[in-house]
């Protein structure tokens, strides 16, 4: 049986661990605390996506523009020395994470930080840098099996059930798995009745206290309830007014809340759910009405001095590729600003493009829908320019 989880930790040797302790510039003590976090919830991450059809066609994907070879997936210590190559996997990693964890990746590395003592830059750094290996090993196991979409999406399914005693505490919560159930040790028909009872789990006799007090605290009760509620008679409640919740039609824009999540529905009659007057919302409204959209990622949107993207900027990615992906004659050209102009700007900004490219990529948009542009004069940031087709 594949199991995820047990393999990314097989191929986290010690020399492994130091190579990723030397990338972030933490101690190999803490990455190693961070690593105990991050590859059980890479690996929940997966299964969960992966135990529908459609999550699972989406990892198959992904796994295969990873471009990581079976030989880098043997010498994880070579891959992770070389600095520039490393760089590379955490911006791919970016749209990886975004789509297996969406709003969570935010909560997930302020988890993970707090619970080994490393940065919250590294935390997303040891994640990015993960999640493209996971993957490959899942398109690894796949060829290697012969399993298509639906027989990987069998496979995580049989395994999502027992996740949440997989993974280290608090950290199903964190990802929305909850926590595992306590088993009791009996059923309430099965405690002993004969003046003690056993406490649950725990095997102490306990004796039961007779309540000759319990008639007096009933009429107590019933008298304090009742001078609560004598004031009230005669008062009358203002009436509760109910928002409709308003189904959206395909082209219609429908009523929305003020903020929050809001329903599109896409071409082919799916839905989805966009952050509200968010770039995607923006895009949605734009394609649905044949129009050209700009749509622009702040250099808040990046790591800084980096062409990562934050959690935030990877959402926000990941929502646009839900959309353009249902719109596959749209045209994407992006481009990066270089606001100081010279080499190292320049070379900045095409990486930011690069990564943004990549990012819709990893979720599932045509590599023919996405061109990256020469590095204009500008803002630092990233322009795409979405044109209808």
């Amino acid at each position: 049986m594949f199991d995820l989880i047990n393999q990314m930790k097989g191929a986290i040797t010690p020399d492994v661990t130091e190579k990723l302790a030397q990338f972030t510039g933490e101690s190999p003590t803490a990455t190693s605390s961070a690593l105990s976090n991050i590859v059980p919830a890479l690996g929940a991450g997966i299964i969960n996506k992966g135990a529908t059809a459609d999550g699972a066609t989406e990892l198959l994907g992904m796994a295969d523009r990873t471009g990581i070879s079976p030989a880098q997936l043997g010498n994880l210590g070579a891959l992770f020395g070389n600095r520039q190559a490393a760089s590379g996997l955490v911006s791919g990693g970016a749209g990886i994470l975004s789509s297996l964890f969406g709003n969570k990746m935010g909560p997930l590395g302020d988890f993970v930080a707090s619970r080994s003592g490393i940065g919250g830059r590294s935390a997303s750094s040891l994640m990015g840098l993960l999640a493209p290996i996971a993957l490959a090993m899942v398109g690894r196991h796949a060829r290697s099996t012969g399993l298509g979409a639906a027989g990987l999406a069998s496979m995580f399914a049989g395994q999502k059930a027992g996740l949440g005693n997989l993974l280290p505490g608090g950290l199903s919560n964190v990802l929305g798995l909850g926590e595992p159930a306590r088993p009791y040790a009996a059923t309430v028909e099965e405690l002993p009745r004969r003046g003690r009872e056993v406490r649950e789990g725990a095997g102490v006799p306990v004796h039961r206290a007779r309540n000759k007090w319990l008639p007096a605290v009933l009429l107590g009760a019933a008298a304090l309830l009742l001078f609560t509620l004598v004031p009230r008679l005669g008062r009358r409640e203002a009436p509760r007014v109910e928002r409709p919740r308003v189904e959206e039609g395909v082209g219609g824009a429908g009523m929305e809340g003020a903020r929050g999540m809001v329903e599109r529905r896409l071409p082919d009659g799916r839905t989805i759910n966009l952050t509200q007057g968010g770039p995607a919302d923006n895009l949605w409204r734009s394609l649905q009405a044949g129009q050209a959209a700009p749509i622009a990622l702040g250099a808040q949107d990046f790591r800084q001095d980096s062409a990562a993207l934050t959690p935030v900027g990877a959402n926000q990615l990941r929502e646009v590729g839900q959309v353009l992906r249902a719109y596959p004659s749209a045209q994407v050209t992006v481009a990066g600003g270089a606001p100081e102009g010279g080499a190292p700007a320049q070379n900045m900004a095409r990486a930011r493009a690069q990564a943004v490219h990549d990012s819709l990529t990893a979720v599932g948009v045509s590599d023919a829908q996405v061109d990256v542009a020469p590095a204009p004069s500008g803002p630092s940031g990233v322009t795409m320019q979405v044109q209808p087709r």
